[in-house]
């Protein structure tokens, strides 16, 4: 799966017709279902890629309207492709990064493709994550292994309409 085949069905139940099909023809055959939790992630291992569903109030609040206005209480609001350096995952996303970026860039090859980001943290006791928004329409978050060596996992979300501005 291509990661810009993913993210057109942003904002889009897994009920949607199109969106269904896409599944299953990716052989995804878990849908999110909403249990008194707002998020629910699908893991496609072999892949190395997770699919965030969110509930869809939340997402309209988040990143504006867009096509959720199909039935379905969780929408995709977020994809994450893990490199094999990202501890405890076993599969290594095979397919191109966007925008250029490739798992071995370090924090500073990852400034020059994108700029300076947004904001930062920590990510467990020695990951650090970075947050670029309004990248090409996107929200992008890269998690570093120490030092900002190499790119642990990426994700990717529609940009914040609170940010739009």
């Amino acid at each position: 799966m291509k990661i810009f085949e993913i993210a057109k069905f942003f904002g889009f139940p897994s009920q949607n017709e199109d969106f269904d099909k896409f599944l299953s023809a990716n052989h995804i055959v878990k849908r999110p279902i909403f249990k008194e939790n707002p998020i629910e992630v699908i893991t496609v291992e072999k892949e190395g890629i997770g699919l965030l569903f969110e509930m869809a109030d939340y997402y309209r609040e988040t990143y504006g309207p867009g096509p959720v206005n199909e039935n379905g209480d969780m929408v995709l609001a977020t994809i994450q492709v893990n490199s094999d350096y990202y501890a405890g995952k076993p599969f290594r996303y095979a397919d191109n990064l966007p925008f250029g970026l490739k798992f071995e860039n370090s924090l500073t090859e990852a400034i020059a493709i994108l700029g300076e980001p947004r904001n930062s943290h920590r990510s467990g006791p020695v990951n650090h994550t970075y947050n670029w928004n309004n990248f090409q329409g996107y929200q992008i978050s890269l998690n570093f292994l120490p030092e900002g060596k190499k790119i642990a996992w990426l994700s990717l979300s529609p940009q914040e309409i609170y940010l739009n501005n």
